[in-house]
């Protein structure tokens, strides 16, 4: 309903005998959608375009037929050019470039199966141009894109084993902050077989 005027559709309701409900927070300006609509847009129309509120949702359409396409580029991309590995996918390089940072995008989101901010696309983009054999970038979620031999990969990083040292008195505990937990070192005594009964 979003190229559907309020008008329209109270004329709707009206016309058919329907009833609806107001929520009160559609008048309070403290959200910024309510701020938007009961102050911004007002003043665009009267001040700027008369037709504002048209004009958005043309543009809004516009732009969710061409997400559609990119979409349906970057799921044929990862049908037929993404293989799994061991710990994730692969592609090749020059393939994902030739498919444009759009659809990239899309398909990088898809290997590394999580939303990818715009600064790892950037650096994983750069690293397919200089299709270096080795290089790579850590990526959010222990994930880690790496080239190699003209193939982008991307897979689980390798967990490196936590090192850390305490020295730690009898009766004394201390917070371990690598593992998140407490650790104590107190005596203790155990029986062994010869001397049951005389501990």
């Amino acid at each position: 309903l979003l190229d559907v005027s309020r008008t329209q559709i109270e004329q709707y309701l009206e016309k058919n005998g329907l009833a609806y409900r107001m929520d009160s927070s559609n008048t309070s300006r403290d959200m910024t959608r309510n701020k938007v609509r009961l102050e911004l847009l007002p003043l665009l129309k009267r001040e700027y375009n008369p037709n504002i509120v048209q004009a958005l949702c043309r543009t809004a359409e516009s732009l969710r037929q061409q997400q559609m396409e990119l979409d349906r580029q970057a799921a044929c991309f990862f049908q037929t050019a993404v293989s799994p590995t061991k710990t994730g996918w692969k592609t090749e390089g020059k393939s994902l470039l030739a498919a444009g940072q759009a659809v990239g995008k899309l398909v990088l989101c898809q290997m590394a199966r999580q939303e990818l901010e715009w600064p790892h696309i950037q650096a994983i983009w750069n690293l397919l141009k200089q299709n270096q054999t080795g290089k790579g970038i850590d990526l959010p979620g222990n994930r880690r894109a790496v080239v190699s031999y003209g193939h982008l990969i991307l897979q689980e990083a390798e967990r490196k084993p936590l090192e850390f040292c305490y020295q730690l008195q009898i009766g004394e505990k201390q917070y371990l902050a690598e593992l998140g937990l407490w650790a104590g070192v107190q005596w203790t005594l155990e029986d062994t077989p010869e001397q049951e009964g005389h501990t």
